[in-house]
């Protein structure tokens, strides 16, 4: 009796701790990715096949937003960095990857372009917008404009350098857009073979990563910098530290017809200049444009997969603005004469991951791309997207409904100016 009571002792012992060590073992997986202890994340565990994500350069503000997305999103997903998000696109599309973040006006131009892109792919979140970042030295006063930068033979006798991403990134590939825009010839050059000739209205560029474009800068091998981010890029605010940089601006009178000619996914930005660079001009913002990052999936994933993540990554939105506002980690110990007040001036004039991450905004996109079903169950229980054929309106201004973008979207999208009763509605 007393031995049979003893043996199930024993088996109960060990069948405890081989599910505590499993447990554990599940735990650590996760939390190897990424730290996020003391941040009051929430999150719901679905144990299900790996799935590839595929985000921007490595130490940009879409790596630390993949990472964020790969621990919170409660879908196990494995995180892939890219210098493309044009090629992260093709590659979701060509069945290499499952998720991938990609710039929503190449997005809405390739549905356009193939009608099948609808058949394999599906939406399910939007983010912040990548804005447009020119860069000069502070003390060239002859550049201020992009426009200055063709100059270079009347200026100092040679050509300026525009360094920038990759041949097939958004970085590029924008670049590009603007001096056509311009009427500016853009020229590609190596830095070792033999230089083009020098020519008037003319810009050389150069490709590369983004590490190493940032080099040549400060090595003055390139005269300028042009990339796509999201506020506080790394890579520029530490090169802020060592020399000092400014922004020039695309100002809305000399580039709406850009704007026009490029579609409705190009917005009208502001870059906080205090946000972004630590020795800098007196001035707070320059005006810029953006191109919001969303995130698509192929169609076949599971709509249960796809409804936790959306809910788990909505569930922890604050932490995620959280981290994205805090991720270059600055600390007292750095060498910054001016860092007490580089703060003061980031707390008073805002943050850009503050104005885009909001829900309303987070869970729209054009109908030319259906929402996943599993996304669009979330969206649609938190009253973010209507039920179809349901034509009532909780927000009024003088008994009418205020919709964004237009009344056209009322049967499908609840897109609000103001959130009004719908902002209390909404619980993280």
């Amino acid at each position: 009796m007393y031995y049979i009571l003893l043996i199930i002792i024993i088996i109960s012992i060990l069948y405890y701790k081989f599910n505590q060590s499993d447990i554990l073992n599940e735990v650590e997986s996760f939390k190897d990715l990424y730290n996020l202890k003391k941040k009051g994340a929430s999150l719901k565990l679905r144990r299900t096949m790996r799935y590839s994500l595929l985000t921007g350069e490595e130490n940009t503000p879409l790596d630390t937003l993949g990472k964020l997305l790969v621990m919170l999103g409660g879908t196990e997903l494995e995180i892939k960095n890219s210098s493309s998000l044009h090629s992260n696109l093709e590659s979701v599309l060509d069945g290499e990857a499952d998720f991938a973040i990609v710039p929503e006006n190449y997005l809405y131009k390739r549905i356009t372009e193939d009608d099948d892109i609808p058949n394999k792919i599906n939406f399910i979140s939007a983010f912040y917008e990548d804005l447009f970042f020119l860069l000069a030295k502070a003390d060239n006063t002859n550049i201020n404009t992009l426009r200055d930068f063709k100059d270079g033979i009347s200026h100092r006798g040679r050509n300026y350098i525009i360094g920038t991403g990759e041949k097939n990134s958004h970085h590029y590939r924008v670049l590009e857009q603007l001096c056509r825009f311009l009427n500016i010839d853009l020229v590609e050059i190596t830095l070792d073979g033999t230089p083009p000739p020098e020519s008037d209205n003319t810009i050389f560029f150069y490709c590369g990563p983004i590490n190493t474009i940032y080099n040549l800068f400060l090595r003055n091998m390139v005269d300028g910098v042009f990339v796509l981010s999201g506020a506080r890029l790394s890579y520029t605010m530490n090169l802020s530290n060592m020399v000092q940089i400014k922004i020039i601006p695309f100002p809305k009178r000399d580039f709406s017809l850009f704007k026009q000619i490029s579609g409705t996914a190009v917005l009208e930005k502001q870059i906080i200049v205090k946000e972004n660079i630590i020795t800098t001009e007196n001035i707070d913002s320059v005006e810029t444009f953006g191109i919001r990052n969303m995130l698509v999936c192929r169609k076949t994933i599971k709509k249960e997969d796809i409804y936790e993540f959306t809910k788990n990554m909505y569930s922890n939105l604050d932490t995620i603005k959280m981290y994205l506002k805090s991720q270059n980690n600055m600390d007292s110990s750095r060498n910054v004469a001016n860092l007490d007040n580089f703060f003061y001036n980031l707390t008073s004039l805002g943050n850009t991951y503050e104005k885009s991450l909001v829900p309303l905004r987070m869970s729209y996109c054009e109908k030319i791309i259906d929402i996943h079903p599993g996304a669009k169950q979330y969206y649609i229980e938190k009253r973010l997207i209507n039920i179809e054929g349901q034509n009532d309106c909780d927000v009024k201004k003088d008994e009418i409904c205020r919709f964004l973008p237009s009344e056209s979207k009322k049967n499908i999208y609840w897109k609000y100016e103001r959130l009004g009763g719908l902002q209390t509605q909404f619980v993280r």
